[in-house]
């Protein structure tokens, strides 16, 4: 499910992106997140990098800092 277009920016260049929370989708598939694919690196322009940590309660689980 789309997030509702009054969640929708236009940058000045024109590109519409969605902001805002996450919606849940009813779809399943194999990945866990999205991918795409970029056939001309000059069109991308990274906005935002995110990065996560996971905290487990499972003690086998080892997590090493980087």
């Amino acid at each position: 499910m789309a997030a509702p277009e009054e969640d929708y920016e236009t940058m000045e260049d024109g590109v519409v992106v969605p902001i805002g929370e996450f919606v849940p989708s009813e779809c399943s598939g194999l990945l866990l997140y999205n991918e795409f694919i970029v056939y001309r690196e000059e069109q991308v322009k990274l906005r935002y990098l995110v990065s996560l940590n996971f905290l487990y309660d499972d003690e086998d689980v080892k997590i090493e800092e980087t």
